[in-house]
């Protein structure tokens, strides 16, 4: 698996790195969002303060990266691009501020869980 994602802030979460897309972009569809987000599919609070603690979302994002890691195992490389990098998220949608980050570069990892 190759994890190419456009390094940026979220407003859940503080952060937006390979964790969070493979945690939430591998999620099963809207139930298994839902499941990481901590909140019911069917009850999704439209108030982003009425959503579970952020400590919640963390944990259930590393619980969710791990499954997908360890999955994938040694076949997984993940590539950061650190590029006009904002505070917000693309489910910001149009509100989402504008990039305050200059470019820092692209950052590589593979995963070799032989090393640890």
């Amino acid at each position: 698996m190759i994890v190419l994602t456009h390094f940026k802030g979220h407003a859940m979460g503080g952060y937006g790195g390979s964790m969070k897309n493979i945690a939430i972009g591998c999620a099963d569809g809207r139930i298994g969002k839902s499941m990481v987000h901590g909140v019911s599919f069917d009850n999704q609070p439209a108030d982003w303060g009425r959503w579970p603690s952020k400590g919640r979302l963390m944990e259930n994002m590393a619980e969710s990266a791990k499954a997908v890691i360890d999955y994938f195992g040694k076949h997984i490389v993940f590539i950061n691009v650190l590029r006009r990098m904002s505070i917000d998220c693309d489910c910001a949608g149009l509100s989402a501020a504008e990039p305050t980050i200059s470019d820092i570069g692209i950052l590589l990892t593979c995963y070799r869980p032989s090393l640890y």
